[in-house]
């Protein structure tokens, strides 16, 4: 693990090369445990990759007030894999910024993040699928609904800082189903529709996400039982009237659980 400390928050490129001492898998992570890639070396084979990352404040859970991000964090998984060579340098592009729940926030773990003693949001996983292209910026976190991402300060973060162009992907119905007001035709309703205003304001291009399915099955016949169905149709409702992408992380995700098996 590298860890240096940045002058300001801001969107960052990094140059890594990594060599192998012996054919291996190597993952490498920046930030806040978001993965970067995955590479297959060969033995006394030495690679270099380039990537793009955001720093900035967020609000822990069970923190009132935005906490500073100053550092750079790399850190590199891998049986005989040796970090070589770093570089940063200030990137000026496009960000994609994340509000949601605990499927999508960065979880955190103990080095070196074993999968069998770590988990993690989607979130988490974006920037393998963006390279240089575009830096993410997740402030989800766990227990949040449409209503608290606002009034707990974590929306004021993001909004702050989105620029014209950027993309933010929002996704929650996990806990808004737990509160009256925040049922589908009500307050989450409402709440989606306020997010998509603002950031539009703002030239951003928000794009809605249907919440991840439950591995939740019916105790009497064993069939699935499909507590999120009324969020994602919101969503899908929503996107419709408002001219605003969809992507439909429910349905994928409920199929997947259906193949799969509640076990």
């Amino acid at each position: 693990t590298f860890v240096c400390k940045i002058p300001s928050e801001g969107n960052y490129r990094v140059d890594v090369t990594l060599f192998a001492e012996k054919d291996t898998q190597a993952l490498v992570f920046l930030g806040r445990r978001r993965l970067a890639t995955r590479l297959f070396l060969r033995a006394g084979e030495t690679v270099s990759r380039s990537f793009v990352t955001n720093i900035c404040p967020i609000i822990p859970r069970t923190f009132e007030q935005p906490m500073e991000d100053r550092t750079l964090d790399v850190t590199v998984v891998g049986a005989g894999v040796h970090l070589c060579e770093i570089n940063t340098e200030s990137w000026q592009g496009p960000t994609l910024y994340i509000a949601g729940d605990s499927t999508v926030t960065d979880q955190s773990a103990d080095y070196p993040y074993l999968p069998g003693s770590s988990y993690c949001g989607w979130g988490q996983m974006l920037s393998a699928y963006l390279g240089e292209h575009m830096a993410v910026s997740n402030h989800s976190h766990s227990g949040l609904t449409t209503e608290s991402f606002r009034s707990e300060g974590h929306y004021e973060i993001m909004y702050e800082r989105v620029r014209a162009g950027d993309l933010c992907l929002i996704q929650f119905g996990h806990n808004d189903q737990k509160l009256m007001h925040l049922l589908a035709e009500g307050g989450y309703r409402e709440n989606l529709i306020r997010y998509i205003k603002e950031l539009r304001g703002k030239q951003a291009i928000p794009v809605l996400v249907t919440p991840l399915a439950r591995n939740s099955w019916r105790g009497g016949d064993g069939a699935y039982n499909d507590l999120l169905e009324d969020y994602a149709r919101v969503c899908h409702e929503v996107g419709e009237e408002k001219g605003v992408p969809v992507l439909d992380l429910h349905e994928k995700s409920m199929d997947f659980v259906k193949t799969q098996g509640r076990e």
